[in-house]
C-alpha cells in the first residue's frame, strides 16, 4: 500500500471522506511529496475518530434447525458429563500416576 492510499484510507476510516470518492481523492493526493503526506498522516493521526453514525442493523432470524447427531455429547449447565470410570489400578494408570509422582512402583 503506498503512502497515498494511506492517507486516503486513514481519512476514511476517520469519517472525513467517503469511501465513493477514493479513487479521485488518491489521484488528487498522488500529486503531493512524500513528506506532505507524512505530515498528513501524522496529523490524521492525533485526529479523534468521528462519531460513527448510528446505523440500524437488520435483524437476522436464524433458520438454523436443531439436528440430533450420533455420537455427540452435549453439556447442559445442570448436568455433569458422564465419565468412563477408570481402574485405579490398570497398568496405563499406574504408570501415570508413577510419572507425576503420585505412586511409586
Amino acid at each position: 500500500m503506498t503512502l497515498v492510499e494511506r492517507v486516503v484510507d486513514t481519512k476514511i476510516a476517520l469519517g472525513i471522506e467517503s469511501v465513493d470518492d477514493r479513487e479521485s481523492l488518491v489521484g488528487e493526493h498522488a500529486s503531493r511529496t512524500a513528506s506532505s503526506l507524512a505530515d498528513s498522516l501524522r496529523d490524521l493521526a492525533k485526529t479523534p475518530a468521528a462519531k460513527m453514525k448510528s446505523l440500524v442493523m437488520p435483524e437476522i432470524m436464524s433458520e438454523a434447525e436443531v439436528v440430533a447427531e450420533e455420537n455427540v455429547v452435549t453439556i447442559d449447565g445442570d448436568n455433569e458429563p458422564e465419565h468412563e470410570e477408570v481402574p485405579t489400578n490398570s497398568f496405563e494408570q499406574v504408570l501415570v500416576d508413577t510419572l507425576m509422582g503420585r505412586r511409586k512402583l
